[in-house]
C-alpha cells in the first residue's frame, strides 16, 4: 500500500459542480416548499384528502430522489 502524504489524505471540503448544483436545487426546492403552505383538495379513487400543498410536492420530491437512486440498484441486479 503505498504511503500517501498528510495534505492528500486530508483535503477537506470541496466544492464540486456536482455539489454546487444540487445544493442550489435543494435551496430553491426548500424555498418553493416553505412558500405553498395552502391547503389543497385531493381526490385518490374514493377518497378525498385536504392537505398542505408543501407536504404533497415533498413527497414527491422524496419519492422521485428515492426511485432515482433505486433504479441502477435494480438495473445492476437484473444484468447480473
Amino acid at each position: 500500500m503505498p504511503l500517501e502524504s498528510v495534505t492528500e489524505r486530508h483535503k477537506g471540503f470541496q466544492w464540486t459542480p456536482k455539489l454546487v448544483i444540487w445544493t442550489i436545487l435543494l435551496i430553491a426546492a426548500l424555498i418553493f416548499l416553505l412558500q405553498n403552505f395552502d391547503d389543497v383538495r385531493i381526490n385518490l379513487l374514493f377518497w378525498d384528502y385536504t392537505l398542505p400543498l408543501a407536504l404533497i410536492v415533498g413527497i414527491c420530491f422524496v419519492l422521485g430522489y428515492v426511485l432515482g437512486w433505486i433504479r441502477p440498484v435494480f438495473r445492476a441486479h437484473r444484468r447480473s
